[in-house]
């Protein structure tokens, strides 16, 4: 017989809850620490997501999903009016700007659409686009690169080349926006009438017909067409189809995608941050779980005879469970909200600093959105969390008959048979044997706070693993290294200054000044015999780094043995002692005769396409290299292709690991490294050319060398950089701030959570046994026993989390961290327990603190007012 009593449940459900008043605060400042939790998590993730968008962005210098470059006016017309371009706007490359001033920073000279801007991030601090002739437009890094003024009608003089003729002309100033270092280049605007007069009549079709004699040139008087499609997915896939409608003879070089747009990314995600983020969404989960669960257990428990009651006026199990999900939700709706808004306060207070030492993450500009996503994400998974916490518990409520709720007692589930003794009733056994009692309870309080001390083990081992002195030594080759500004900015010119390398070497205090030389071209290789086998078998087994854009050249080269990329190394006989041997032996009287050569293995891999005692074939060329053209199957020209002139044959002496430092800090995907004596090099190497220098100073002198180097490339030549100790060790210590501040924050939240639990469980245990201890006392236990009996409980908790801690940590530190030797160049495994020694003591006073509260709430009441409680 069904019965309709929602209101007196809704009823029932705020008393209990008013009567509740402990449970509830202990439960909404639970339920608010866990949405906190996800909160930070969520927003860090979105911070994350939206800063590296935008600074991808800022590099491409677009927000447009994709563009079509070098197209014509009349291709641009036919391409805009797809219909599945719901936006779109251009601009016209003019050129680069020659000015010597402006070697360090890449200028492109161009005309902008004015509605074009709406895609770009250029916003004028003072004047307007340009409209005459001779006004222009540039950004604060430029004016003051040419040590111009931040001022509307200053004369700017720009030197560029446009279709293979040279001007030298002079502007006027017409507004300046504020220049972007993220961005790899800096942009000048020219007028419409100016851009007219440089085509000269020339049509957009002849202009064409040199774009593809010289293809590498930019398409320099061409349209680049910037689309909207009407949202970032398949934004590929959407270009090839607008490519395909539009009939017209253009083909993938034509195409540019955004991938600052993640959702063109999801691809590549890295599998270990999707492991990462999972383990973290874990943790947060069973922390919340485990005190949310423990709160409405214990909670039941103490009511269990009031649920019992229920079921005999006719409330049904489901009903019982829907008063528990009430009270739980009800709750939720004080907790979450909280959690809420200090999760994502506290996410936008750590955001700077963890992006801070992130990796090429620049901030400057960027203020982050309240995406609805992070608040409604941190609710559902913290509701979630309660509703889980939360199911045992009203299952446990809903399914007690009457009979057995009268007669429930704490222990009445208790597994196993009393010991007997003969030494009488010891103190310390008797709180043992209160904590099993309930298993369950004294396990869930354990774990809640070992997970803290685990945690904070896992940070603290991490970060005193990290070595500064590792990390100078991959980072950088001596005591200071110098090397073209281009090496910086991705530009095409890395030679090193030969004035500035003997200017520094020639500062008081320099010991030595060793060269990296390398070939600048872009060289091909064709793999041995042996080289295509290794090359075929790690392909198939996975092991190559593919993504989309190389994907197809690499199936070709496993197909039919088609040329890699080669890039090619040599260094004075100083540096080559840096270098770290993984096959073979390296004899350097063998390898100056010039007929042995090193290989490096694959960039984030042990393997190498060749072994030693492998014969290898080098091509070279001449310092005036020729270059043939590369056809489509239409015979389009679409590339270059480097003529080389002779070729030799080398043995492969052993296989090296090239330190970071050593390289031109840029990479071709699967690509062979060699390393050449250097006079091999430069004997055999038209292109060959220095590319940096490593110095060793003395100490009591290096800060006085820094300071020249400094002074040089600011003032005498911006083309050149350098690097040193001091600035790296300031990234270092950032870098290791930052961990350290993230991890203890976690592990701070999480204790928290552990100690709350811990109080809950104590407090709630007391105030349920006061008429045990009330019998107890009245058979003869003092005051002073009773109170030792609940010093003894809480100094278990903290032995067993102790015990817990160090197994469970230490087995998680000799695992997990230690796997990090073979992850970072700079980290060695270090074992700590600085942890344990820390955060122990403080929960020993926590547990001798909590007990004793508990005693004096016990003690407030009489022996007679506690037997006489049901």
């Amino acid at each position: 017989m069904r019965n309709n009593n929602k209101e007196i449940i809704r009823r029932l459900s705020r008393n209990s809850l008013k009567n509740n008043r402990m449970r509830n605060l202990f439960a909404i400042v639970a339920i608010a620490l866990t949405s906190l939790l996800f909160t930070s998590l969520f927003t860090l993730g979105s911070g994350m997501v939206q800063i590296t968008e935008e600074q991808t962005m800022r590099q491409i210098g677009t927000k447009a999903h994709g563009g079509f470059k070098a197209v014509t006016q009349a291709e641009y017309e036919t391409l805009v009016a797809d219909p599945l371009v719901k936006d779109y706007g251009y601009d016209i490359f003019i050129g680069i700007a020659r000015n010597k001033k402006l070697a360090k920073r890449q200028t492109e000279i161009r005309y902008m659409q004015p509605y074009n801007l709406k895609f770009g991030f250029m916003k004028l601090k003072e004047g307007a686009l340009p409209e005459e002739e001779n006004e222009v437009v540039l950004d604060t890094i430029v004016l003051d690169l040419l040590q111009i003024p931040h001022k509307v009608g200053e004369e700017v003089r720009l030197q560029f080349d446009f279709l293979g003729k040279e001007y030298d002309k002079k502007f006027i100033l017409s507004g300046w926006y504020q220049g972007d270092p993220v961005m790899g280049a800096s942009g000048v605007y020219i007028s419409e009438d100016f851009l007219k007069e440089l085509k000269k009549g020339r049509t957009d079709e002849e202009i064409r017909e040199r774009y593809k004699e010289y293809p590498t040139q930019s398409g320099e008087g061409l349209y680049q067409v910037n689309v909207m499609f009407k949202n970032s997915r398949n934004i590929e896939k959407n270009m090839r189809q607008v490519l395909k409608d539009s009939n017209l003879r253009l083909d993938d070089t034509h195409i540019g995608i955004n991938w600052a747009y993640l959702t063109e990314k999801i691809s590549d995600i890295d599998i270990t941050s999707v492991i990462m983020l999972a383990v973290a969404l874990f943790v947060m989960l069973l922390t919340g779980f485990l005190i949310i669960f423990n709160i409405f257990h214990i909670s039941i428990l103490n009511d269990i005879r009031f649920y019992g009651l229920l079921k005999t006026i006719g409330t049904t199990k489901k009903q019982i469970k829907a008063l528990v999900l009430r009270q739980a939700f009800i709750l939720s709706l004080f907790g979450i909200p909280i959690g809420l808004f200090c999760g994502f306060l506290i996410g936008k207070i750590m955001m700077p600093a963890l992006f801070k030492v992130t990796n090429g993450i620049s901030t400057i500009g960027f203020a982050l959105k309240a995406n609805p996503y992070i608040f409604l994400f941190g609710g559902i998974f913290s509701l979630f969390t309660v509703l889980i916490s939360c199911r045992k518990p009203s299952k446990i409520a809903g399914g007690i008959s009457p009979v057995e709720a009268l007669k429930f007692t704490e222990d009445s589930k208790t597994k196993g048979k009393g010991k007997k003794t003969t030494s009488g009733a010891k103190i310390s056994r008797m709180a043992y044997t209160n904590l099993v009692r309930n298993r369950k309870k004294t396990a869930i309080v354990i774990v809640s706070l070992s997970l803290s001390v685990i945690l904070l083990t896992e940070v603290v081992t991490f970060i005193k693993s990290f070595s500064l002195n590792d990390y100078l030594e991959s980072m950088l080759t001596g005591d200071a290294m110098i090397f073209s500004a281009d090496m910086i900015q991705y530009g095409p010119n890395l030679k090193l200054s030969e004035e500035f390398y003997q200017s520094a070497l020639r500062q008081d205090g320099v010991k030595t000044g060793n060269l990296l030389y390398h070939d600048y071209g872009e060289l091909n290789h064709t793999l041995s015999e042996e080289g295509y086998k290794q090359f075929k078998k790690l392909y198939q087994e996975n092991k190559l780094d593919i993504r989309e854009y190389n994907k197809e050249e690499a199936e070709e080269t496993a197909a039919e043995n088609k040329p890699i990329s080669e890039q090619r190394f040599a260094y004075d006989e100083e540096l080559l002692k840096n270098l770290r041997i993984l096959e073979g032996t390296f004899d350097l009287e063998k390898f100056r005769t010039g007929n042995y050569v090193l290989v490096t293995p694959l960039l984030d891999n042990t393997d190498s396409y060749y072994h030693p005692g492998d014969i290898i074939t080098l091509n070279f060329a001449d310092s005036d290299p020729g270059y043939k053209d590369i056809k489509d199957s239409e015979g389009n020209i679409i590339s270059k292709e480097l003529i080389y002139t002779h070729q030799k044959e080398y043995e492969v002496m052993a296989v090296a690991d090239l330190p970071y430092s050593m390289t031109e800090k840029r990479f071709a995907l699967n690509a062979l490294t060699t390393i050449l004596p250097k006079e091999e090099l430069l004997k055999m190497d038209g292109l060959a050319e220095p590319f940096g220098a490593s110095f060793q100073v003395e100490d009591e002198k290096e800060a006085s060398f820094v300071k020249f180097l400094d002074s040089y490339t600011t003032q005498i030549d911006p083309n050149m950089a350098y690097q040193s100790k001091e600035s790296l060790r300031g990234e270092f210590t950032s870098m290791m701030s930052v961990i350290t501040l993230v991890g203890c924050a976690l592990a701070f939240v999480i204790a928290i959570i552990g100690v709350l639990n811990f109080i809950n469980t104590m407090l709630t245990s007391a105030i349920t046994r006061k008429r045990e201890f009330a019998m107890l006392q009245s058979i003869g236990m003092t005051d002073k026993q009773l109170k030792k009996l609940l010093l003894y409980e809480g100094f278990y908790y903290i032995l067993f989390t102790a015990a817990i801690s160090m197994i469970v940590g230490s087995f998680l530190s000799l695992t997990l961290i230690r796997a990090f030797n073979h992850i970072a160049a700079y980290f060695s495994y270090h074992f700590t327990i600085v942890p344990f020694i820390v955060t122990i003591p403080a929960f020993i006073v926590i547990a001798l603190g909590v007990p004793f509260i508990t005693y004096q709430y016990i003690r407030k009441y009489s022996i007679v007012e506690r037997l006489r409680e049901e």
